[in-house]
């Protein structure tokens, strides 16, 4: 169709073109988007400035930059304020209202959201006295904490040979982190599926060593990722503290739905590479454990568990995302915007270009391989998911009954140099 057009442009007159244009960019336009003439690129650009509340600033500072499709690099600032000159909305516009529809269930779901979040404090930041007897547990867990710290600094301190500067213009960032999961799950093969019945505290034993494993092969999967391996030393232990936590809940959690698909009956959760647990109630009928002590874990435990099924497992289901998609939540987790003073401001700009990046790729992703451009939706309900992990492990911290028995062992991750970070993320 385009050497088409071009054979013909000069019989078109000037009128009959412009009409084929986008009104923000000049670019071809196949018809009508958000109720204006506009091409897919702007349109899409649009829904995700609304739908992520964006603020953008122009670079220039005074609003009068050029949005041309020529050009290599578009500023957001006056593009998004081009899309509203020329009268585009979501869907169809409520009346006497200059809000649209989409514009409207965002901040709708922004005062749920708050509203949730206040009234359904998990209340966990009490410490426990439970006298759990050493003997509840294996006493040959051989877990050297040192050993993994070590390993973890070994891991990062490795050269990078990879060019920043090419890194933040190939526009492969969503690329290589999605090859980067994919080797860290060919990793973590299964040897077998089976479901344990409910969390114990075997499953809680089982957690621990498991997570040995997990955390040096977070790090593997990290310096895969060339624009994290790009980062100086420091940078990346930060970025790390921030990231493993995460990665631990969001990965498992996926695992299990990849495993068994978006239709299974009851939540679950990866466990290890011997199997899965049920995200029901804490129960356990272990004879070393006090009735009263079972009490207070699963007081403890039991919170955490149903916002897990809920608020994570349960809406991540329903969007049954591919390693496309996961990996987009990574980058978010591993580059957006964190309220830490080791980092500089050159730092955070190159964050903020990689974020754009990994957007455009995403965007890339639905419209070339999976033939959707309705996907709005789609990314709000991960974004929801990506937020509601981050609030789980702010609340799952060293009060939490895995910190003390993680004492048991004197293999206690809170007080050691990987330690999770609690960091405030900015969304809205």
């Amino acid at each position: 169709l385009l050497p088409s057009f071009r054979m013909n442009e000069k019989n078109l007159n000037v009128f009959d073109l412009n009409n084929d244009r986008c009104l923000v960019c000049n670019a071809l336009s196949k018809g009508v988007h958000n109720k204006c003439r506009s091409c897919r690129a702007c349109a899409a650009f649009y829904k995700r400035a609304v739908v992520f509340n964006a603020s953008y600033k122009c670079k220039k500072g005074n609003y009068q930059c050029i949005i041309d499709y020529s050009k290599k690099i578009l500023c957001k600032a006056c593009r998004f304020r081009k899309c509203k000159d020329i009268g585009m909305v979501l869907k169809r516009s409520v009346s006497g209202i200059d809000k649209s529809e989409d514009e409207m269930s965002v901040e709708g779901y922004k005062t749920k959201a708050k509203n949730r979040n206040e009234n359904n404090n998990l209340n966990l930041l009490t410490n426990l006295d439970i006298s759990l007897s050493i003997n509840s547990f294996s006493k040959n867990i051989p877990v050297n904490l040192n050993d993994i710290v070590y390993q973890i600094k070994k891991i990062f301190n490795q050269n990078s040979f990879f060019n920043e500067n090419i890194l933040l213009v190939n526009s492969t960032c969503l690329k290589n982190t999605t090859k980067a999961i994919n080797k860290f799950c060919n990793s973590l093969k299964m040897n077998s599926y089976n479901m344990m019945p409910e969390p114990n505290m075997e499953e809680l034993q089982r957690n621990i060593l498991f997570w040995k494993k997990f955390i040096i092969l977070t790090a593997e999967m990290l310096i895969e990722i060339p624009e994290f391996s790009t980062l100086h030393y420091q940078n990346k232990i930060q970025i790390f503290r921030h990231f493993w936590p995460f990665w631990f809940v969001l990965f498992r959690v996926w695992r299990a739905i990849e495993v068994f698909g978006p239709n299974m009956e009851f939540p679950c959760a990866y466990l290890d590479d011997n199997g899965f647990v049920k995200l029901i109630a804490f129960n356990d009928t272990n004879s070393n454990l006090s009735h009263d002590d079972i009490e207070k874990v699963a007081k403890h435990l039991n919170p955490l568990i149903t916002y897990l099924a809920d608020y994570i497992y349960t809406p991540l289901k329903s969007v049954n995302p591919s390693i496309d998609e996961i990996a987009y939540l990574a980058i978010q987790n591993l580059f957006i915007t964190k309220s830490m003073e080791k980092f500089s401001t050159t730092f955070y700009e190159r964050n903020k270009i990689l974020l754009a990046t990994s957007s455009n790729e995403l965007h890339d992703y639905y419209i070339t391989t999976k033939k959707n451009d309705n996907y709005v939706q789609r990314v709000t309900n991960l974004m929801k998911v990506f937020f509601s992990i981050s609030r789980f492990i702010e609340q799952a911290n060293e009060y939490s009954i895995i910190g003390k028995i993680l004492e048991i062992y004197q293999c206690n991750i809170f007080k050691s140099e990987i330690a999770p970070s609690i960091v405030l993320i900015n969304f809205y």
